[in-house]
């Protein structure tokens, strides 16, 4: 299984030396803000398409808003239940 960090290392781009979900010095990088606001996976998932939209692949930032909106529908369901 992978762990967060591992996960989070994969979304980094060698050849561009471009992180999609925010600077690794920044406070404000995605993983750091999902592990400090201990959000699960829904809504970790939610703020990390809202975050790349449209920065790792310019033509898919409808997509990446798309999964984003997916997410925040996955949660509301499971909070229904």
């Amino acid at each position: 299984m992978e762990s967060k960090q591992d996960e989070f290392l994969s979304t980094f781009d060698r050849d561009n030396e471009k992180n999609y979900y925010g600077d690794k010095e920044s406070p404000y990088e995605a993983i750091k803000i999902i592990n400090n606001l201990d959000l699960n996976f829904n809504r970790g998932n939610v703020l990390k398409y809202i975050l790349r939209a449209g920065k790792k692949y310019a033509d898919k930032e409808i997509e990446d808003l798309q999964k984003a909106k997916n997410y925040i529908d996955y949660e509301i369901e499971r909070l229904k239940k």
